[in-house]
């Protein structure tokens, strides 16, 4: 076979799941033809999947150095830019530079969009999202993933319009499935959102974000886990400022309570506010590396088929 069908069987291998077998094609590519942005894209596209950010990183200054005009590298630099962190600073810094090549560029917008909603940017990520729409409406990825975030943070008819959008466009498509799974979740049905993951999970074993519902669904059956997941829900539908807002409140209310009225309440009843205070303050603490730990332990449990 030629390169170019070498490359067709790598992409399909990756596609199908199968990212170290595509890694060893596109290797094979890269063996002849070093410079072959194609094979390029596409080794890092593999590492990627295989959590090889290093050797993801590598690839993607390498098509930066042959190409520095192209759009694609630094597409994907801005997919690899935070590695396998929540999308955040450093997303923001590749997409800037993706955006002066390919400005109508919907991923970029997209991974915009995701990197200032994890930063409790909402404004800023209501309008990549929408300008993520304006250039590719009938995506059925993208349009779940702004339908979750209005849900999230309450503007729940808009969000299930878009919802009712996106199951015409693609019934099966995963993260939709993910994100109404998730509203359910959000609305107190874990039986569905459970079947959802499920689903989710048999189109792809690997899909990050199918395992992080399946762990939401668990750790809000928890009985104290379950009191984390809830703060942590309500803090999500908050803005940076109205988080830190609320943080500094409920520090000040405490310290106003317990300095009045807790003492004068009986040495049985102050122990035990004090001690649910601390144990609320403890849990959101280390609440977020417990779900994270649980996540990866369910990654850890991942393996994929070989063929």
């Amino acid at each position: 076979m030629n390169s170019r069908q070498n490359l067709f069987v790598a992409e399909a291998m990756l596609n199908a799941g199968n990212a170290a077998k595509a890694l060893q094609g596109a290797t094979a590519i890269l063996s002849e033809e070093p410079d072959s942005l194609q094979a390029l894209a596409l080794a890092a596209r593999c590492h990627m999947a295989l959590a090889q950010w290093d050797e993801a990183d590598a690839a993607v200054s390498s098509m930066i150095t042959i190409a520095p005009d192209e759009a694609q590298g630094h597409l994907l630099r801005a997919a690899v830019a935070d590695r396998d962190k929540p999308r955040g600073k450093k997303t923001l810094a590749a997409v800037a530079d993706a955006l002066k090549f390919a400005p109508d560029s919907a991923f970029a917008w997209h991974l915009k969009a995701v990197a200032h909603e994890n930063l409790g940017n909402y404004q800023d990520a209501e309008t990549a999202y929408r300008n993520s729409l304006e250039f590719e409406p009938d995506d059925a990825d993208y349009i779940a993933a702004f339908a979750d975030f209005l849900a999230k943070t309450g503007r729940k008819d808009e969000a299930a319009s878009l919802m009712a959008r996106a199951q015409e466009l693609e019934p099966d498509n995963s993260n939709l499935l993910i994100a109404s799974g998730t509203e359910d979740l959000r609305a107190g049905r874990r039986s569905e959102a459970l079947d959802k993951a499920l689903w989710a999970l048999q189109q792809d074993a690997n899909d990050p974000n199918a395992i992080r519902l399946l762990v939401s669904v668990k750790t809000a059956e928890n009985p104290i886990m379950g009191i984390w997941w809830r703060w942590a829900g309500l803090m999500e539908r908050l803005s940076s400022g109205q988080r830190w807002a609320l943080v500094i409140g409920l520090y000040f209310a405490w310290q106003a309570f317990s300095r009045t009225l807790l003492r004068q309440a009986p040495g049985g009843v102050q122990i035990g506010a004090i001690g649910l205070w601390l144990g609320f303050c403890v849990l959101t603490w280390v609440g977020p590396g417990i779900f994270r730990r649980a996540i990866a332990r369910e990654l850890a449990k991942v393996s994929v088929k070989r063929f």
